[in-house]
């Protein structure tokens, strides 16, 4: 008999073994037995008893009889005679209950003394003076500015009548000098009034002239060309990315043709000759040129019309050399269109009109 089992932790040292569909079987005692742990006694049910649904037995077992030998987590072999039944299980994390007896919860918290509270601190801890100085008084007499004492007036005398009557002369000198010197200083008034009407000279040419700047020398321009482009180590897409012109795309394509990169040197080549490179489309020409074909190279087979094709083209653009081989070319295609070869009438029709 073989059943889908359950195992699941039912308290400390308490697993819960649930076989489906096995109610019936409750009223006879089972007993459970690991074979894979020789020599540990067979595990007792602690109680046996259906399942709430009515179907299912539940079975309690003692998890703490065999825990020495039975690890959590590890697959195990489980076999309850009595029912015939044998199933391999994995036994779950289950806590013993020993463990939870020595388990001791101190619920009971130190008492302590309440710590002391400092009074509140007032609302306003700043409490201005009742009798604040007086100001003013001070400011008053800082404002008053010192002055020395004036020295007393002298009584003025009084005047003599033998003052009074001075003689005639005297009296005109004194007039004379008087009326002489309101004159200078009214001329001297008018001479001030009019020198101020007076223009002022013009500025010097030599004030009103900006001072010249010299020229400033500027620094010998440094040389910022980029460093040239290594195109080697490159893809194929990078090359054609990064390289500044299409002859440099031929010239790496024919590098790579040398090498051992042909499939690479091949489509560089196309490219260049695509962009207008007239030496991309001579080496090109000629590895398509059944004349003088060498089997072994990146083209399996010579092709009439593209040697005739790139020739044409690189005829076209001032080649010297493409020009004397695309008449040798000439030559072999009429050879071959006495012999009846129509790819080589087709390549005479199209490419020499």
């Amino acid at each position: 008999m073989n059943a889908a089992l359950t195992i699941v932790p039912e308290g400390p040292g308490i697993a819960r073994l649930t076989i489906p569909n096995a109610a019936g079987q409750a009223s006879q005692p089972l007993t459970v037995v690991f074979p894979t742990s020789p020599g540990t006694p067979a595990c007792i049910p602690v109680d046996i008893h259906p399942a709430p649904n009515g179907r299912d037995l539940i079975l309690l077992l003692d998890a703490d009889a065999i825990s020495l030998t039975i690890e959590a987590g590890n697959p195990y072999q489980l076999r309850i005679p009595e029912l015939d039944l044998t199933t391999t299980l994995i036994w779950p994390e289950i806590p013993s209950r020993r463990s939870s007896a020595r388990t001791v919860i101190n619920t009971d918290s130190p008492k302590t003394s309440p710590l002391p509270v400092a009074d509140p601190l007032p609302d306003n801890p700043f409490t201005p003076p009742k009798d604040p100085l007086p100001e003013e008084p001070l400011a008053a007499a800082s404002e008053q500015p010192a002055s020395s004492p004036e020295p007393p007036s002298k009584p003025l005398e009084p005047t003599t009548r033998h003052q009074l009557s001075s003689s005639p002369t005297r009296s005109w000198l004194g007039v004379g000098f008087l009326v002489a010197f309101i004159l200078l200083i009214a001329g001297g008034g008018l001479y001030f009034f009019l020198s101020e009407d007076e223009e002022a000279p013009p500025p010097s040419t030599a004030q009103l002239t900006p001072p010249v700047a010299k020229p400033v020398a500027k620094p010998a321009a440094t040389s910022s060309a980029p460093p040239p482009v290594t195109l080697d180590k490159l893809s194929v897409k990078e090359v054609i990315a990064r390289a500044p012109n299409a002859s440099s795309i031929g010239q790496e394509g024919i590098r790579r043709l040398k090498g051992t990169q042909k499939d690479d040197g091949l489509l560089l080549l196309e490219t260049a000759a695509n962009k207008g490179d007239s030496v991309a489309m001579l080496e090109l020409a000629k590895l398509y040129d059944p004349v003088g074909f060498k089997p072994g190279g990146p083209i399996p087979a010579p092709d009439f019309r593209e040697s005739a094709r790139y020739y044409r083209d690189a005829a076209k653009a001032g080649d010297n050399q493409a020009i004397q081989l695309r008449a040798k070319l000439h030559e072999f295609l009429e050879q071959e269109d006495k012999k009846g070869n129509l790819s080589a009438q087709l390549a005479l029709k199209d490419f020499w009109p």
